[in-house]
């Protein structure tokens, strides 16, 4: 592919549903790895959290490390017996924020966690309660190696055996009656959470009884239980795609999240990202771009700005997902018609008609026309031409009208004469009809991009292979005199070069820049005997065969 000039710049996981549950739990297992099993301390113990706990309420508000007379599980703890260890996750959030983990703990708790954790037998639902929120804190320590646990083996095992003591505490409360509403919302909480920790650390047996809780509680009065639950369900509908052939649940819980401005955290943020993600990877083109909407409006006045900075860096990062896979299909020689290509390039532009939309169309006609795509390149051109048309930023409608005079240029000066009337490099006339009778090769190049140098070795090889037949025309398009003059002390062409001598046409201002459509390096003209322009090259493929076709006629 030629490179760009001038202001035209280009610009799965294992289980997507265990992908979700790892965000619904709180994304702390991305702390289960150390840094090595020989130097636990070597670990990063300050990457940021989205734990929320049942004391908490809501993500991002930091859990509390226990002071030195909190007994509640103390009572049964005993020493951990070795290698039980396992891996943490931290619980369920939804809220925006994200918070550092929690430092060490002093020496004294910093021991007294390396005990397992143990439910007394006895809790009341006071102790029960709380104990949700211990686990929470425990779970996070374990996860950010806090206690003796360091190796992932250790962590992983560990964090499980949290988990489903996690779930023993809330299955517990569910038997006690008369509890607050409150306490209830936290058990139930504490309960999908539990379920949600057990299936992202790779128990599937878990996947239907969690499956059908989150159901349960998808319609829940508790905002951020509901939205947890939807989040859980998104996960397995992302995951039933692969069988289901049928994206509209994922829109669907996608457009109740992104309806339920309470849902709207991190956790959601991601999700949606991954949804669409998941969806344009299995082809549902309209269905991705619904999910992609859905998640720019939902966090387009987001009261976090880092959580809006972030929805749309994702939202472009993926707008151009469909064409990609477009273009890959067409490298692949898959079926893809002009009209499904320049439907889509028109979605682009419908969605938002700005810089990054006029560059990524340039550069995929550019790559069209090198590849000899005549009809898909004349259809992407059409988008620039008639998407654009109504822009009122100056610079963009400057650069949208150099496109498509570069475009022009380079397709009307086929078959016709160039004007040349240029000094060389040196300021010394030259005279352009002395080449008259002689096939010319015309690169376009200036040292300030080394690219469009690289042709120099192959057009002096076809001339040697023609003495007096074939002869080396260039053009130089420097910037700045200074750039040119370096390059001339230290390399010697044996072949003349022309460059405007004022200092307003250089660039792709240079009139024989202007002529031809000068866009990218590297660019060669290819000109007849007669001095007709025949071909323009972007790359340097096929400038020996066609030169060879000259000669022969």
């Amino acid at each position: 592919m030629p490179r760009q000039v001038f202001g035209c710049t280009a610009a799965p996981v294992r289980s997507y549903a265990a992908a979700v549950l790892v965000l619904v739990a709180g994304s702390l297992l991305a702390g289960c790895q150390p840094a090595s099993d020989a130097d636990p301390q070597a670990a990063d113990t300050s990457a940021p959290s989205l734990e929320s706990s049942p004391e908490t309420g809501r993500a991002g508000t930091a859990a509390q490390p226990p002071d030195q007379d909190d007994r509640l599980l103390a009572a049964n703890q005993s020493p951990a017996p070795a290698g039980s260890g396992s891996a943490g996750s931290g619980s369920a959030g939804s809220g925006p924020e994200s918070v550092p983990a929690p430092a060490a703990d002093p020496p004294s708790i910093r021991q007294r966690t390396a005990d397992t954790f143990q439910l007394p037998a006895d809790a009341s639902a006071d102790q029960l309660l709380d104990a949700l929120g211990q686990i929470d804190r425990q779970m996070q320590r374990v996860a950010t190696q806090q206690t003796q646990f360091d190796t992932r083996d250790a962590i992983l095992a560990e964090t499980k055996r949290l988990a489903t003591l996690k779930l023993e505490a809330a299955n517990r409360l569910a038997k006690l009656h008369d509890l607050p509403p409150e306490t209830v919302m936290q058990r139930k909480r504490g309960k999908l959470q539990a379920l949600s920790h057990l299936l992202a650390l790779g128990d599937a047996k878990w996947a239907g009884p969690l499956q059908q809780y989150a159901r349960t509680l998808a319609d829940s009065a508790d905002a951020t239980l509901a939205a947890e639950s939807r989040l859980v369900l998104l996960g397995f509908a992302i995951e039933r795609l692969q069988v289901s052939n049928d994206p509209q649940p994922i829109v669907d819980l996608v457009g109740e999240l992104a309806g339920t401005p309470d849902a709207l955290g991190m956790p959601a943020l991601l999700s949606m990202a991954q949804a669409r993600s998941v969806l344009h990877q299995y082809g549902y083109s309209a269905a991705a771009r619904e999910v992609r909407e859905a998640m720019v409006t939902a966090f387009a006045s987001h009261s976090d700005p880092n959580l809006q900075a972030m929805a749309a860096d994702l939202a472009n990062a993926q707008r151009y997902d469909v064409l990609d896979a477009l273009r890959r299909d067409l490298e692949q020689d898959r079926a893809v018609t002009p009209s499904e290509w320049q439907s889509e390039a028109q979605n682009l532009v419908r969605d938002a008609a700005d810089l990054g939309a006029l560059r990524y169309l340039s550069e995929a006609a550019l790559h069209f026309e090198v590849s000899g795509m005549k009809d898909f390149a004349e259809a992407t051109y059409e988008v620039i031409r008639d998407g654009f048309a109504d822009v009122q930023d100056a610079d963009l409608r400057y650069e949208q009208q150099a496109v498509l005079a570069t475009y022009r240029a380079r397709q009307e000066i086929i078959g016709e004469p160039l004007e040349v009337d240029l000094p060389d490099t040196t300021g010394a006339p030259f005279d352009y009809s002395s080449l008259r009778g002689q096939v010319v090769l015309m690169p376009f190049w200036a040292a300030e991009h080394p690219e469009s140098i690289s042709v120099f070795r192959l057009l002096e090889s076809i001339r040697d292979q023609h003495p007096n037949q074939v002869a080396i025309l260039g053009v130089n398009v420097d910037l700045e005199a200074q750039s040119l003059a370096q390059f001339e002390r230290q390399f010697r062409l044996d072949w003349p070069s022309l460059r405007s001598p004022d200092p307003l046409q250089q660039g792709t201002e240079n009139p024989l820049a202007i002529q031809t459509g000068v866009t990218s390096f590297p660019f060669v003209v290819l000109i007849d005997q007669a001095g007709i322009v025949r071909r323009i090259f972007l790359t340097a493929v096929g400038i020996e065969q066609a030169t060879e076709k000259l000669l022969a006629q």
